[in-house]
């Protein structure tokens, strides 16, 4: 008895030493990852210039590059033919290349700028589903919301730290520094995705609930209606998804509403944004620390209806600056939190085919979030923040909905380490 107790007690300290690797792993690529893709949005005028581009080609050329998500089944599907670290590799790779082409683009034209976005949009979509289904298979099940949340962290960090960063490097060398800087570091980092590996045997199930030639979104879909899932399934990206547009369309206007009402000029947009960015890493930092002792479904549910009350008073209209920030502050914080929880319930409402549906709902996500980055602005020019407030207050309580009615998680099968 003696012996079996200790040699559980070996497996379980090797299974941890290797998801805490894996977790470290997968938070520097994703804030390399995550920098890279965010810097477009504070640096978009001086990229542009740089490039010899006008803002409206650039523009253009990175709604092209948003477009790539829309083939993320694509590359869930061939996670789970070939395994993710070869996926993450090839994305790493694929962006890498991208920036140092964006970083050559004004010696080398608009084209070189076009397919350096591209294949970075392609790497991003390869990269992040995989990541996540990743680490989420390796960690150990009952800390899963730990890990899982200290990687969405890695967004909120490359916001605050890595965008701060960026700006000091581009100031002082030149605005294609930092692309060449990140792109080398992507290229690098492909050789440290082999020690990512771990040996975990509850992985071993993830591909095997279907033939790997079949891993397709059909296939996908036809197992998740087999196994009594697919309700649920839909419901959860559904809610995911209601629980972004909302978020986006009030992200998108919030410095304009700071800007006309309360005369917010650039310092103090600039420390709003740091303000709301502490408010997102707050969120995940909540997800990480207590979603396995509360839950990730109550956290989910709980999370979408407080944010369900803050986008109720933004409908309001608050007059004072410091009731809009934090009106703001809380509409962030709940809606990270919602958005972490989403995702992770999501990674284990059918983990045989987790990564086919991370990597859809990515799709799905993307949709909805271009859809509320374009509705928002044209509610507020006609009904300013109240209309906006009012709008992602009803998706938020469609999404409310589709939590209580349609969203329940099954007792996970491969909890191995738990036993």
């Amino acid at each position: 008895m003696g012996r079996v107790s200790g040699s559980r007690d070996r497996r379980r300290h090797v299974f941890a030493s290797a998801a805490a690797r894996v977790l470290a792993i997968s938070v520097f690529l994703r804030i390399v990852l995550d920098t890279a893709i965010q810097m477009f949005s504070p640096f978009f005028s001086l990229i542009a210039a740089g490039a010899q581009l006008s803002t409206t080609a650039l523009g253009q050329m990175i709604a092209l590059r948003n477009l790539t998500g829309l083939t993320a089944p694509l590359f869930g599907a061939w996670a789970l033919r070939f395994g993710y670290l070869r996926i993450i590799q090839g994305g790493l790779v694929g962006a890498g290349l991208g920036l140092l082409l964006i970083a050559s683009a004004s010696a080398s034209g608009r084209w070189t700028m076009a397919a350096g976005l591209l294949l970075l949009g392609f790497g991003m979509v390869a990269v992040g589903p995989s990541l996540y289904s990743h680490l989420s298979e390796q960690s150990p099940y009952s800390q899963r919301a730990r890990y899982l949340g200290t990687l969405e962290c890695s967004r909120a960090i490359a916001g605050i730290v890595g965008l701060s960063a960026v700006g000091w490097w581009m100031e002082r060398a030149g605005w294609n520094a930092p692309f060449l800087l990140l792109g080398l570091l992507l290229v690098g980092a492909a050789g440290a995705v082999p020690f990512m590996a771990s040996p975990n045997p509850s992985t071993a199930k993830a591909t095997d609930a279907l033939p790997r030639r079949q891993m397709t979104l059909s296939a996908g879909l036809a197992y998740l209606e087999t196994s009594g899932t697919l309700v649920p399934t839909l419901g959860l990206i559904a809610l995911n998804a209601l629980n972004l547009f909302a978020a986006t369309q009030l992200t998108i206007v919030h410095g304009a509403w700071l800007n006309e009402h309360f005369a917010f000029g650039p310092s103090a947009l600039g420390l709003s944004a740091i303000l709301l960015g502490l408010a997102d890493l707050c969120g995940d930092g909540f997800v990480a620390l207590f979603g396995d002792r509360v839950g990730i479904q109550r956290c989910l549910r709980g999370a979408t209806l407080l944010s369900l009350l803050a986008f109720g008073l933004a409908a309001t209209a608050p007059s004072a600056s410091p009731l809009a920030l934090l009106t703001l502050a809380s509409i962030r914080f709940c809606s990270e939190i919602a958005f972490t929880s989403g995702q992770a319930l999501l990674s284990e409402l059918v983990p045989e085919i987790r990564a086919l549906l991370i990597s859809t709902s990515s799709s799905v996500l993307l949709l909805f979030g271009g859809a509320g980055a374009a509705l928002g602005p044209w509610v507020f020019a006609r009904w300013g923040i109240a209309g906006v407030g009012g709008v992602s207050a009803s998706a938020v309580a469609l999404a409310s909905l589709a939590s209580l009615l349609l969203v329940h998680l099954r007792q996970p099968t491969g909890a191995v380490l738990e036993r």
